[in-house]
Order: C-alpha cells, then sequence, then structure tokens
C-alpha cells in the first residue's frame, strides 16, 4: 500500500509538470499572416467528390434557413462554428442544381467559389485559414433567391498530426524532464507507462516505458516480458 501511495504520488508529480508546461505556452499565440485575396475572394484547392458520398464529421447543415428561421437577413441563418486546428481543415460544400453562385466567408475571410457548379459536391481545403479554437463559416447570397436554391455544408472532425514541442511552443527541455522522472520510477519497480502530449492538433511527443509485463505470479521480475510500444 505504502509503495502504491509512492507510485501514486510520482504520477501526480508527473501530471502537475505537465500542467506547468501547458500554463506557460497557453499564451503564446500563433501570428495569422495576412491572406492576399482576389475580387472574388482568396483561391483554395478545390477537389470534386461524388454527390452520393456520405456526408462526414458532426452534421451537415443547409443554407439559407438552417436554423429554421423565416428572414434571411437573420446572421444565425449564415452563420456556423466548429472546431479546428491551424494548418489543418476542409469542408464539403453541395450548391443544389438552382445555385448560379453564393459567398462564401471562413474566419471572416472571404473564398472565391466561382468554379463550384450547382448539382455537386466540392471538397475544399481550408488548412490556410483555419485557426486554433473556434472557426466560423459564413455562407450567403445565394443566387437565385428561390427556396430550392441551396448549398449543404459538412465540416469533417479535427483530426491529429504529428508535430513537434517547438512549434507548438513546448520546452523540449521540460518534456525530457518529465521523460526522466518517468523513466527512474520505471528503473525502480513501476510496471510501466505511456505518454502522449497533443497540443493544438498535434501530436508533439509520445513515448512509452517498461515491459507489458514486469512481474511474475510470485513476484519476481519477469525478465522476457516484451517492451511497451507507443502502439502497445
Amino acid at each position: 500500500m505504502i509503495m502504491f501511495r509512492q507510485y501514486k504520488k510520482r504520477i501526480c508529480a508527473v501530471l502537475i509538470c505537465l500542467l506547468l508546461i501547458l500554463s506557460v505556452t497557453a499564451c503564446t499565440e500563433k501570428k495569422e499572416g495576412s491572406k492576399a485575396a482576389g475580387e472574388n475572394g482568396i483561391k483554395v484547392a478545390v477537389q470534386e467528390v461524388s454527390p452520393s458520398k456520405e456526408p462526414y464529421g458532426k452534421e451537415e447543415v443547409t443554407y439559407p434557413y438552417w436554423k429554421g428561421y423565416v428572414d434571411d437577413t437573420l446572421a444565425m441563418n449564415h452563420m456556423y462554428s466548429f472546431l479546428g486546428f491551424h494548418g489543418q481543415g476542409s469542408l464539403r460544400l453541395g450548391p443544389s442544381k438552382k445555385v448560379t453562385g453564393f459567398r462564401l466567408y471562413v474566419n471572416e475571410v472571404l473564398v472565391d467559389t466561382a468554379e463550384l457548379t450547382g448539382g455537386k459536391k466540392y471538397d475544399l481545403d481550408i488548412s490556410s485559414l483555419t485557426r486554433d479554437g473556434e472557426n466560423t463559416v459564413q455562407i450567403s447570397g445565394i443566387t437565385p433567391n428561390v427556396t430550392d436554391a441551396t448549398v449543404t455544408l459538412c465540416v469533417p472532425y479535427p483530426e491529429v498530426l504529428p508535430g513537434t514541442a517547438e512549434e507548438e511552443g513546448f520546452s523540449a527541455q521540460a518534456l525530457e524532464m518529465v521523460s526522466d522522472l518517468i523513466e527512474t520510477d520505471v528503473s525502480h519497480g513501476f510496471t510501466s507507462a505511456q505518454l502522449a502530449v497533443i497540443r493544438n492538433g498535434r501530436l508533439v511527443y509520445e513515448n512509452a516505458w517498461g515491459k507489458t509485463n514486469s512481474y511474475l505470479q510470485d513476484g519476481s521480475p519477469d525478465t522476457e516480458s516484451p517492451e511497451v510500444t507507443t502502439e502497445t
């Protein structure tokens, strides 16, 4: 029981170290670069997809009136918010056959939709426009202004992408200190541990220590047990 309490304290110490790292880096914001846009908006990569392709993401919404209101001048009929991270993200848009044009804004930046044809579905790469946290999409000015001229929108879930501690404001030295602390615990009898640190949608650190089964039933060390890996 005493040994368990000691290990519990050591694990708490590791968590406190990670929280301190987060608190120090939480105020570090990435500066958004200027985005040059033409008269029709900034151009992004567009790929046509099969109209029958199943929607992805948490929901599919339809513009206008997707909030159920009747006044198309209400801001709520044009706005949609989603959780995202810088450097990744896409939109799946499906203008109906009647649509001849519409305006699309991502985080207040006008996006060129000139090559989007009614009756088809498209995936738009918005990775150059997304930011960490809440992101907004606005679709308005759908023409012609008739009830069957609509645009469907689906936003995929964010992904965990590979990254580095330096890119996301983590101190490599602090992470090394956490690693040394866990390694010391394992060398003194703690069975095993795995640690993954994700920040802003990036996997910035991943490691594993110890064996999958450190002890035999009689309490003696199991020297033939395989090592724990990040895939265990």
